[in-house]
């Protein structure tokens, strides 16, 4: 049967093994020591742990969350792969392809990838305060994409993905998608908002909510400055079920230069 799918995290598709194939080549010099994670003030050992790595297997379930029903253990297994990942744009051109061959083996004929260009980027850490540069993770997740079409006869197009811990990386967000929405094959279709809500406690969940906020805000600066033509060429759909109250004043501020719907539970600028 022939499948579409509409929303496909990129970095949560990476491949293990061709992770693990990387840095038997390359060493593990790429990896840090540890990473802070913001969304429960905990810090994780990456090097340490990867290096005790026995095995192709013990890997894979280092960098997998299967039958942990957890988005902490998933966000946990991102500390340690996506630093492999991370500014490497061979790589990232790499398991784009290789993303788009897999979706092919399963028949799934259309789909929208998501991902954050900034994430991927070099020093592109969620706790860093360094300026970083997107277009190359761009470049490089497109290239691999066109590849991986042309060769399997399917059609994928890119979704990109503002971080709530990052809301100084939003705006270029926005006009990055604006600017690549008509750059088919692959083009961006849509942006996205990564965050999270009900594995919050409510102390971190309202610090959270206020990132949300600050990254709507920056959002609402660049979407204020265009034409109300150029601004309909997104369409927004805020999912408000989970919001608390105090953020949708910044999300109901949208719908004064955009076409707006209201649908689940997180916001989400859909695609095509």
């Amino acid at each position: 049967m022939k499948q579409v799918e509409l929303h496909v995290h990129l970095d949560g598709s990476f491949d293990p093994s061709l992770l693990l194939s990387h840095l038997k080549e390359t060493g593990h010099d790429c990896l840090p020591q540890e990473t802070f994670c913001p969304w429960d003030q905990t810090t994780v050992p990456v090097r340490s742990a990867v290096e005790a790595c026995e095995n192709d297997e013990a890997f894979q379930s280092l960098c997998t969350c299967r039958g942990q029903r957890s988005l902490h253990s998933m966000l946990k297994c991102f500390t340690i792969f996506i630093p492999i990942v991370r500014g490497n744009l061979d790589l990232i051109e790499r398991l784009a392809h290789d993303f788009v061959q897999r979706q092919a083996l399963q028949n799934v004929i259309y789909t929208e990838v998501r991902y954050s260009p900034h994430l991927l980027a070099k020093e592109g850490d969620v706790s860093g305060t360094v300026r970083v540069d997107p277009i190359p993770v761009i470049d490089a997740v497109t290239r691999g994409l066109r590849r991986g079409e042309k060769e399997y006869g399917v059609k994928v197009n890119q979704i990109f993905c503002c971080i709530a811990w990052r809301p100084d990386w939003a705006k270029e967000v926005i006009e990055l998608a604006h600017d690549r929405r008509e750059d088919s094959p692959c083009a961006v279709v849509g942006v996205d908002v990564a965050a999270g809500e009900e594995h919050f406690d409510k102390v971190s969940l309202r610090f959270m909510m206020i990132m949300i906020v600050h990254v709507c805000n920056r959002i609402n600066e660049i979407l204020a400055s265009w034409t109300s033509l150029t601004c309909n060429f997104f369409s927004i759909a805020i999912h408000p079920g989970r919001i608390p109250s105090f953020t949708r004043p910044s999300l109901r501020s949208f719908s004064s230069c955009t076409r707006t719907e209201s649908k689940h539970h997180h916001p989400c600028w859909g695609g095509r």
